[in-house]
């Protein structure tokens, strides 16, 4: 049977907000009315069938986070989208709630990718970054021996990464970040 576009048009579901589903476009049948009307009721049927097993769920992360949620080259999100089959749309520039990440597929999926977002969130969460000054004259004293003495405060303490300005750059800020809060604090006072 051969459908081509023409008279007999009917609304199909094409893109969901939030668990809403939203008719983007119209399809149209044409065709005899019997092939029409059947190819009607089976399109109508898949639509309804995919309405009832998409879900939608909301995670809420702070919008400094989604850089990391999404990952470089999107490799973070990209990985939970494999592992679960969601899909998950982050807010843009010009959305009014910037915290909320939507999550849209199968029961299964949306919870499973939930689920998985929660855990990075609460990781990033605990993530502390402080910013100090350090004289710029002290800075190669850090970074010398491919950066031994940063080892060495890493190591101390639980893993604190220190982060110096790119060679050329006139400041004397530096970035502390950790994932224990306790941690930080204890470098911040052996300075």
């Amino acid at each position: 049977m051969k459908l081509t576009l023409s008279f007999s048009k009917f609304a199909f579901p094409y893109f969901y907000k939030g668990s809403t589903c939203y008719c983007k476009f119209q399809v149209t049948l044409r065709g005899p009315k019997d092939d029409v009307e059947k190819a009607r009721k089976m399109l109508l049927e898949l639509a309804n069938e995919k309405q009832l097993s998409s879900m939608s769920a909301e995670v809420r992360a702070k919008p400094e986070h989604h850089k990391f949620l999404i990952g470089r080259h999107g490799a973070n999100v990209q990985a939970i989208r494999d592992k679960t089959g969601a899909r998950i749309i982050f807010p843009g520039e010009k959305d009014k709630d910037r915290e909320i990440i939507t999550i849209l597929g199968t029961k299964e999926a949306v919870a499973a990718a939930k689920k998985e977002l929660e855990v990075r969130i609460k990781g990033l969460d605990n993530v502390v970054e402080e910013t100090m000054t350090v004289d710029p004259k002290h800075h190669r004293h850090f970074v010398a021996r491919r950066g031994e003495v940063l080892r060495q405060i890493g190591d101390e303490f639980g893993g604190v990464i220190v982060s110096f300005p790119r060679s050329g750059v006139a400041s004397d800020k530096v970035r502390l970040t950790m994932g224990e809060k306790t941690s930080l604090g204890m470098t911040m006072h052996c300075q």
